[in-house]
């Protein structure tokens, strides 16, 4: 079985994994996103879906999958 991790402009990681003949089983792009609350530019996740699914197709990947992180105001 075979796996292949990449880095890259469209999605922040790509992972698949094929069988022992070669064919896919899996793919999933995952997607990374920072804010912390100096950012200047707020975005919600729902800012991002349009161009992951797009991402997602151009890559050929049957998941995707955004990972975000967010740093909240302490009181």
């Amino acid at each position: 079985m075979g796996k292949e991790i990449r880095s890259g402009s469209k999605g922040d990681y790509i992972y698949r994994e094929t069988d022992e003949y070669d064919n896919e089983i899996i793919s999933i792009m995952f997607e990374m996103k920072n804010e912390m609350d100096t950012t200047v530019t707020k975005h919600k996740n729902e800012d991002f879906y349009k161009e992951l699914d797009k991402d997602c197709c151009e890559k050929n990947c049957e998941y995707a999958v955004l990972v975000s992180i967010r740093q909240l105001s302490r009181l």
